[in-house]
């Protein structure tokens, strides 16, 4: 295992010993349980109260961090070098999430008032706190709604905002929402019609090599897909029973 993922295993205290299986093995029984988490629209209240095992740090006032993506292999946004420079002009933080462990990102994280990203991988990291009064802003780049199960489930206040799109930073807009403090004016919804887009892309994921999800796709295609959405109990075990055999916990 990478050093992270080992990290996160001391995290939650997890001890088990591991087994490489290289070839063909037979099992005498195996248990199965059900998903904690299913993409994009489910995060079970047990599985959410085993991963927060992290108190957050006493957030320090006025301060904001900027998560920066530029140095990582696969760029995002081509222009977030012009973005880091408005951000530490305007009194930013800006650091790289990559250089830290995982106990530094969320140190980092949750002494700010208040955290902006471009949206991915990052703020998957939250899922550890126990609580957090850090305001989560993240520059939308697709239609992923993982990020908002997460904050939802764990009462988090995390907003998506319109300021880049195709690959580039809006930096106009950027700065403008950075001198004004106002964030918030472009804010984009978590309405129904938000989460229709999100299940149309990952629709378009199951028909790609990535899935064998034909059953996933003709689900997340049907009448019946609004009975996944957060909020909604309706067919709740029909929904869980639908997507085990085609997720990944």
């Amino acid at each position: 295992m990478l050093p992270w993922q080992r990290e996160i295993l001391s995290i939650l205290g997890i001890t088990n010993t591991f087994f490489e299986i290289t070839r063909p093995t037979a099992f005498a029984a195996r248990e199965v349980p059900q998903p904690g988490y299913i993409i994009p629209t489910e995060f079970s209240e047990e599985h959410n109260s085993f991963l927060s095992c992290i108190r957050p740090e006493k957030m320090i006032r006025g301060k904001k961090t900027y998560l920066s993506r530029k140095n990582i292999e696969k760029t995002i946004q081509t222009n977030e070098e012009d973005a880091e420079k408005i951000l530490r002009n305007c009194g930013w933080n800006v650091i790289y999430p990559e250089e830290l462990s995982v106990r530094e990102q969320l140190r980092e994280i949750s002494s700010s008032e208040v955290v902006l990203g471009i949206e991915g991988a990052v703020f998957h990291n939250i899922v550890f706190f126990t609580g957090l009064d850090t305001k989560l802003y993240a520059i939308h780049r697709e239609n992923n709604e993982n990020y908002v199960t997460i904050a939802r489930r764990k009462h988090f206040f995390y907003k998506r905002i319109d300021a880049g799109r195709d690959g580039i930073i809006d930096i106009e807009k950027l700065a403008y929402l950075l001198k004004y403090d106002c964030l918030d004016q472009h804010v984009i919804s978590d309405d129904d019609q938000h989460r229709l887009l999100c299940r149309a892309r990952l629709a378009r994921i199951a028909q790609s090599s990535m899935l064998c999800g034909e059953r996933l796709k003709n689900l997340l295609l049907s009448k019946d897909r609004h009975t996944c959405s957060p909020g909604r109990m309706e067919k709740k075990k029909e929904c869980r029973s639908s997507h085990r055999d085609d997720t990944r916990p």
